[in-house]
């Protein structure tokens, strides 16, 4: 009997990119003649330990299911924020018949150059923990915490630029120690 859990690899591919400020999604961006999206299922695919993949996409996404993939590709809706897109995958392969014991990998969709080493890496140690891994980068630059408070001097000039958040401004409150901090990406792999 195989105890091994079996690897759900999902991307969330359903926003609309729009901090990138293109006139198209983020996923779709052309890199060497092919969409992000590609690229990220392409890396998945070099994993031995990932056969297939689900994608969350947005509802209206006509894009996704006309691209040839490196992988066999399932797709769902996803929902407006990405923990929701990400609650829909998970729901969608609970619904195709994936266990408790099994893993999920959730890779998001604008991310195509995560090393395989890492992927494999991220696998690994979730396998070994009871409830998952995350791939993680230490921190390298200065943190500032912040406070958000009235102008103390307002001029007219910061009025106008900042006329839209009320005459709030943020303040330095703090440097935080970064020794412990770490930069969550993807893949994230859990139970």
């Amino acid at each position: 009997m195989n105890t091994t859990p079996h690897i759900h690899a999902m991307i969330v591919a359903a926003g609309r990119g729009s901090r990138f400020g293109a006139s198209i999604a983020k996923q779709y961006t052309k890199l060497q003649g092919q969409t992000l999206l590609q690229h990220s299922v392409a890396r998945l695919a070099s994993s031995r330990y990932i056969d297939q993949c689900l994608l969350v996409i947005a509802k209206d996404d006509h894009t996704a299911q006309t691209l040839n993939f490196a992988l066999p590709i399932e797709y769902t809706s996803g929902g407006a924020e990405r923990w929701q897109s990400v609650q829909a995958g998970v729901e969608a392969l609970i619904r195709a018949g994936a266990h408790d014991s099994d893993l999920v990998l959730i890779h998001d969709a604008a991310r195509p150059a995560v090393p395989q080493q890492d992927i494999d890496k991220v696998i690994k140690a979730a396998l070994q923990e009871p409830y998952g891994a995350i791939l993680a980068t230490p921190v390298a630059d200065t943190l500032k915490q912040s406070y958000t408070a009235s102008y103390k001097h307002a001029s007219a000039v910061s009025e106008a630029i900042n006329s839209a958040k009320g005459k709030q401004h943020s303040y330095v409150e703090r440097t935080l120690e970064r020794s412990n901090m770490w930069q969550a990406q993807t893949p994230q792999v859990f139970r």
